[in-house]
Formats: C-alpha cells, structure tokens, sequence
C-alpha cells in the first residue's frame, strides 16, 4: 500500500474516532439535559406541594382564630372528622386563649416531609402572653390528617 493511502486511511480513522466521541458527547448531554429537566420538574412539583400544603395550614389557623370553627373542620381527613369536630376545636382554641391571652398572630416557620406522603407545617403562633408552635399534618390529598399545639 501506497504512503498516501495508508495517510489517508489513517486519516479517515482520526475523523471516525472524533465524530464517535463527538456523538456521545452530545448523547450525554442530552442525557444530562434530560434529567435535569425532570428533576426541575419533579421540584416545581414539590414546591407546588409545599405552597398548597402550607397555605392550607395557614388558612386553618387563620379560620380558628376568626372563630369559624365549622369551615376549620371541612379540610380534615376521615380521622380528623372522627376525632375532632368543630365543638371541640372551639373548646379547644378558646381554652387555648384563656391561657395565652388574646391570639395576635401567625407566621409560617417550617415544613417537614414524613413517611407516608405527610407534610408536618409548623406555624409560630403569637398569643398576648406567650408564644405557641402549632403543628399541622397535611396528608398527600390536601386534607388535615392532624393538629398539635
């Protein structure tokens, strides 16, 4: 074989090499891009989640403080509904006040995830003598699963 065909076979298989690796390279970062996209989504779902989540608690609070004891209980799972109706919330909620004073206000502190598709919202609840941290539990279908003070 002639130095010139062999050149340019040598060539031709420097351009394959380099046109493969070009090709995986691209492969990958479409791969990457991929993922990062579904991870992106798989976030702005998670923070949908949270928002839903935490205005829900938010409105709860929100809805005892302005007495509507009734419209508080509409959000709670079947076990909530079992366990706690809108008598006991007010009981509860006015025995609370009668403790701490007049109830002055709220402000959202943290979310926490737990097994099962739960979201715990703690919300900072400021009463005229002290301070509270009230715990709601959001189960994965947006309901009240439960309340601790």
């Amino acid at each position: 074989m002639s130095k010139f065909l062999k050149g340019a076979i040598l060539i031709l298989a420097i351009f394959s090499l380099a046109a493969c690796n070009q090709a995986e390279d691209t492969a990958e970062d479409e791969t990457d891009s991929t993922e990062q996209q579904v991870e992106e989504e798989s976030g702005e779902k998670e923070n949908q989640e949270d928002e839903e989540s935490i205005a829900l608690a938010e409105n709860f609070i929100e809805q005892l403080s302005q007495g509507q004891y009734e419209e508080a209980t509409d959000k709670f799972d079947q076990t909530m509904s079992e366990q706690l109706g809108a008598a006991e919330l007010q009981e509860l909620w006015e025995s609370l006040e009668v403790q701490m004073g007049e109830f002055i206000d709220y402000e959202y502190n943290k979310t926490e995830t737990i097994d099962g598709g739960y979201q715990v919202i703690l919300i900072h609840g400021v009463f005229n003598d002290a301070d509270i941290m009230f715990q709601v539990t959001v189960n994965e279908n947006l309901e009240i699963a439960g309340f601790y003070i």
